[in-house]
C-alpha cells in the first residue's frame, strides 16, 4: 500500500470526534473504525469501481492534525488526501 501524509491546522475547540468525522465524511463515504486512542480517528472504505481498499487516519494534537491516507492506488490516495486537507482548511 502507498502512504500519503499531510499536516493541517485545526480549530482550537476541535477536541471531539464529531469534528473530525464531519470533515472526513464530507469528502468521502467512509466508515469510522473504533480506535483505542481518543485522539486518533480511523476511517476505512473501498472504491466502487475496483474495490480498492482505502484507509484514513487522523491523529490530532493540540493545534494540528496529521492525516495519513493508505491506498493501493497512488492516484486515489493522493487525490483523497488533497480533498481532506481542503475540508480541514475551510
Amino acid at each position: 500500500m502507498h502512504e500519503n501524509t499531510a499536516k493541517v491546522a485545526i480549530e482550537q475547540d476541535a477536541s471531539d470526534a464529531k469534528y473530525f468525522a464531519t470533515r472526513v465524511l464530507t469528502v468521502a463515504n467512509m466508515l469510522q473504525v473504533p480506535s483505542s486512542d481518543e485522539k486518533t480517528h480511523r476511517f476505512s472504505a473501498h472504491t466502487l469501481a475496483s474495490g480498492t481498499l482505502v484507509l484514513v487516519e487522523v491523529a490530532a494534537t493540540d493545534s494540528s492534525a496529521k492525516i495519513i491516507v493508505n491506498c493501493e492506488k497512488m492516484v486515489i490516495g493522493t487525490m483523497l488526501l488533497k480533498d481532506i486537507k481542503t475540508a480541514f482548511s475551510s
